[in-house]
C-alpha cells in the first residue's frame, strides 16, 4: 500500500502575510468599536507580558472584547464576507504556491492553525484545502462566550490535534509549513519541517 501524503499549513504568516484575527475583528466591528476594544485589552496585554496571564487567557479576552454576546450564525456570516473580501489581499504567494504544488500531487492538505475555525472553513473551502483543525470559538445557546472550546491550537496541540486526526501511528508522510515558534512542535514532528 502507497504511504499517504500530507502537507499541513499554518496560516497567519505562512499562507497569509500576517495575522488575520485582528484584521477580522475590525472587518466584524468598524474602526470605532474595534479601536475602543483594543484599547480595553491593554491591561490584559500587560498582564501576559508581566507573565501573571497565558496565552489563552490573552486570546479569551481578546475574542470576548471582540465577539462576545454574537450571535455565531451571525459571525460566520460575517466571516465569509472577509473570506471574500479581504483575505485575498493578505495571501501569502510563496505560501499559496506551496500549497498549489501539494494540491496538484493529490497530496491531503490540512490547516493546522491557532486562529478561529469561524474563517478557516470558509478559506479551505475557497481554496480546495481538505481539513481544518483550527482553534474553536465556545457558544452557549448560539451565542459566542469569548472562550475557546478546547485548548489554543499552538504549540504542541497542533501535533496532538494532527495526531487525533490522521491516527497516531504515523503511516504517511508529513510535509509541515510555518512561520513562527508557535510552529515549532508541528515542523520538528513532520517529516519535512519548512520554516519560512
Amino acid at each position: 500500500m502507497d504511504q499517504k501524503i500530507i502537507a499541513a499549513f499554518d496560516f497567519d504568516g505562512t499562507l497569509t502575510k500576517r495575522d488575520t484575527l485582528i484584521p477580522f475583528g475590525l472587518f466584524v466591528l468598524g474602526f470605532t468599536r474595534w479601536i475602543f476594544a483594543l484599547i480595553l485589552l491593554l491591561p490584559s496585554v500587560l498582564l501576559f507580558c508581566l507573565f501573571l496571564i497565558d496565552r489563552k487567557r490573552l486570546k479569551e479576552k481578546l475574542l470576548t472584547l471582540f465577539f462576545g454576546g454574537m450571535p455565531y450564525a451571525e459571525l460566520e456570516e460575517r466571516a465569509a464576507l472577509f473570506v471574500e473580501q479581504k483575505i485575498p489581499n493578505l495571501l501569502n504567494k510563496k505560501g499559496m504556491e506551496e500549497l498549489h504544488k501539494h494540491q496538484q500531487e493529490k497530496h491531503l492538505t490540512i490547516l493546522v492553525s491557532a486562529s478561529p475555525d469561524i474563517y478557516l472553513i470558509p478559506f479551505a473551502k475557497k481554496y480546495g484545502i481538505d481539513a481544518v483543525l483550527g482553534s474553536k470559538l465556545a457558544t452557549k445557546e448560539g451565542v459566542i462566550t469569548g472562550l475557546l472550546e478546547g485548548e489554543n491550537c499552538r504549540g504542541a496541540e497542533k501535533v496532538r490535534r494532527l495526531q487525533n486526526y490522521l491516527g497516531a501511528e504515523k503511516n504517511y508522510f508529513l510535509y509541515a509549513y510555518g512561520d513562527s515558534a508557535g510552529d515549532h512542535e508541528l515542523l520538528q514532528f513532520a517529516d519535512k519541517g519548512c520554516f519560512r
